[in-house]
Formats: structure tokens, sequence, C-alpha cells
């Protein structure tokens, strides 16, 4: 665990109102997907309610084999801070967004047979990676895979650990150990509808979470 400390990353939000609920919650990360079709597309709402942005953390937008100026264009409109590819972006792709003082979140669905020798290109043009679940859409599944082959990987990119994350992990999440694991992502397992968040679940589990993780210091 990087400076003992576990970052919060809370995606696929939509809802403007649902975003100020869930300010006085300690959120590191508030993710935005700008994926069409995915039922958590914040794109309609982005361009013209820019409440959904007045936040005090770390603004990322998620994209999925978008063309680059079209990222950039919504980094400025939004004004994020944090681009995340979940396609199958080129290691040239994440620097030029580099090049434009965009920090990169680089996606990578495993499983069991996943080679982790798939990052090494992209070390040096990633600021983190992102472990999911391999699924049928680029993200949001909501399922688990098995966190144990996160031994494999040797870093030294800091990661966020996401797929399913849902109350009840929160004790295995504080006990989880490798040299580089950065943050946890959270999603769909905290919704009430697709892009909304119910905060009193996402308040519980954070709670639990912090406790658990003082607890083991």
């Amino acid at each position: 665990m990087i400076e003992n400390k576990i970052y919060v990353k809370v995606c696929g939000l939509n809802s403007p109102e649902n975003v100020e609920q869930l300010q006085n919650l300690p959120i590191d990360y508030f993710g935005y997907v700008f994926h069409a079709p995915s039922k958590r597309y914040a794109g309609s709402e982005g361009i013209t309610n820019s409440r959904l942005f007045s936040v005090n953390g770390n603004r990322t937008g998620v994209f999925v084999n978008a063309e680059a100026e079209k990222i950039k264009a919504t980094a400025r409109q939004c004004r994020l801070s944090h681009i995340q590819l979940h396609g199958n972006e080129p290691p040239s792709f994440c620097q030029a967004l580099k090049n434009s003082e965009l920090r990169v979140i680089k996606s990578f669905r495993v499983d069991a047979d996943f080679d982790f020798e798939a990052c090494s290109g992209y070390v040096s043009v990633c600021d983190f990676f992102l472990f999911d679940t391999m699924g049928k859409l680029p993200g949001g599944n909501g399922k688990k895979f098995s966190w144990d082959i996160l031994d494999r990987y040797r870093g030294p990119v800091p990661f966020f650990l996401s797929g399913g994350i849902c109350p009840g992990d929160e004790e295995r999440i504080a006990k989880f150990e490798h040299p580089f694991f950065y943050g946890i992502d959270l999603n769909s397992r905290f919704e009430d509808a697709p892009g909304i968040k119910n905060c009193v679940k996402l308040s519980n589990f954070l709670t639990r979470l912090h406790s658990f993780i003082t607890n083991n210091a």
C-alpha cells in the first residue's frame, strides 16, 4: 500500500444532485463516463450542467477508444484532471494526452490468464493503472476477479483496484497487501440506479474501511 492510505474513486456519476450529496464523503476521485453506449453516460449532462463537475476532488473522465482531440476538448470543457482509458489505446496515445498536461489512468481487464507484460509498454506514459474484471462491458460489470492475480504484477506504476467491490469488502481491502496498491474504484455495487450512488451505503462502507485501516496500521 502506498503512503499507508487507500485512495477512493467513485465512478459512473451522471447526476449533479447526487454529486452534491457525495461532497461530504471522503472521496478523492470523481469519475464520469464519456462513452455514449454506457448507461452511466455523463456527456449530455456534462455539456449543459457544470454542477456535475463542481467537486473538491480530482475529476476523472472515462473514455473508450475515443479520438485524442475529443478527449482533450472534453477535458477542457469539464475541467478534468485525469483521463481513464478503457479501450485499446496504445502507449503513444497515452503519451499524447500526458503532453497536454493530463494525468492518465490506463485500465486493464484481467483474468487468471492475464499477462502483466501487457502493461510494460505503458509504464512511462501512465500515472496509474486500473485493474478491472474481464467482462462483456468495458467497465461497470459488477463482478470481482481473484485479487491474488495481482501478486504477479511487479510495478512500478501504482494501481486502482476495481471490479465488483461492494459492502462487506472493507476488511479484505484494508488487509490487501501490494507495494503499488494505490486506491479502489467503486461503481455499480453502490448504486440505486445507473449513475446514481447510494450515499448512505457509500458512507457506511468508507467509515468501516477507515476503521479497518486504522486498526491494521
